[in-house]
């Protein structure tokens, strides 16, 4: 990119976790009934155990499963799309962890000069290559848990009939 350019942004995506999981934690976020629990069975390990109890003095001071957790979500990629003042709709992408990836839509990005455009996509592969200014687009945030649940749903959907789609043209061995 030859200048700085300012985007609105139009939609986030966590491309490093799966689109089932995704929608899984947004149904226990909506409905805490609609939790999975129940994922033991299908784990590939054989002698699973169950905690029933934990100390919560011991736990916190001598396990570092917190610290953990905390470091893959700062590893995950994100996907951004957005929109130029013209209208023309582009696509982001992060390599390097940021803090604001779960940001409002409506928010305004400056992607600076210097960054690498690839295909119709700016790769944002430094910590310098972007500036987050916020902001907030009211109407589009409004149940965004709920509309980010029907587009996660939809995308899983079309990407379902697109594979069965594919499995059926396979040519088949003469018996």
């Amino acid at each position: 990119v030859d200048r700085d350019l300012l985007f609105q942004i139009l939609m986030v995506e966590n491309i490093s976790k799966s689109k089932q999981s995704q929608l899984d934690e947004i149904n226990t976020k909506l409905d805490p009934k609609n939790q999975r629990v129940d994922r033991l069975k299908f784990s590939k390990k054989q002698n699973n155990t169950i905690i029933t109890q934990i100390d919560v003095d011991t736990y916190s001071s001598n396990n570092t499963d917190n610290t953990q957790n905390n470091t893959s979500s700062q590893n995950d990629m994100f996907k951004f799309t957005i929109q130029g003042k013209n209208g023309l709709i582009f696509f982001a992408i992060t390599t390097y962890p940021i803090k604001w990836g779960n940001c409002t839509l409506g928010a305004k990005l400056i992607v600076k000069r210097g960054t690498l455009f690839n295909k119709n996509i700016f790769i944002l592969s430094k910590f310098d290559n972007s500036i987050f200014l916020g902001g907030i687009n009211r109407i589009w945030n409004e149940n965004r848990d709920i509309k980010f649940k029907e587009y996660l749903t939809q995308k899983l959907n079309r990407d379902r009939s697109t594979s069965s789609l594919q499995s059926s043209k396979k040519r088949k061995a003469p018996l």
